[in-house]
């Protein structure tokens, strides 16, 4: 039981690099004590619209604001919340990526996972 519950908080990379296997935790969403972290740092605002952005929501890491668009169902509200929460929490650990593109998949990767684990049977 207790490899087993190691190996879920651990992902396996770099098999067959000749110097054995490596691993790294695997990447995770914000731990509540993140969560309630942000919520108490950041101000989260529902607007109609988000002028010159194609996004369901978007982060304002200067003014500590997270906005997500009012106009969605809740489930989207719900996945669009935990994506803005993620990116909060991925610059506070000091693992976001340069690049924009990779950043977007890295965070999208974590909250589809994160989506099953918490509401899908």
């Amino acid at each position: 039981m207790l490899i087993r519950t190691l190996l879920s908080k651990f992902a396996l990379v770099a098999i067959g690099t000749g110097i054995g296997l490596q691993i790294h935790p695997a990447p995770q969403g914000p731990t509540e004590r993140e969560i309630i972290e942000i919520l108490a740092d950041y101000d989260v605002r529902h607007v109609p619209a988000l002028p010159g952005y194609h996004y369901f929501g978007v982060t304002d890491f200067n003014n500590h604001t997270i906005y997500i668009l009012d106009n969605q169902d809740f489930v989207w509200k719900r996945r669009t919340a935990d994506h803005e929460l993620i990116h909060v929490t991925r610059r506070m650990r000091m693992q976001e990526l340069s690049d924009n593109d990779e950043e977007e998949a890295a965070v999208g990767a974590i909250e589809e996972a994160e989506y099953k684990r918490l509401f899908v049977n």
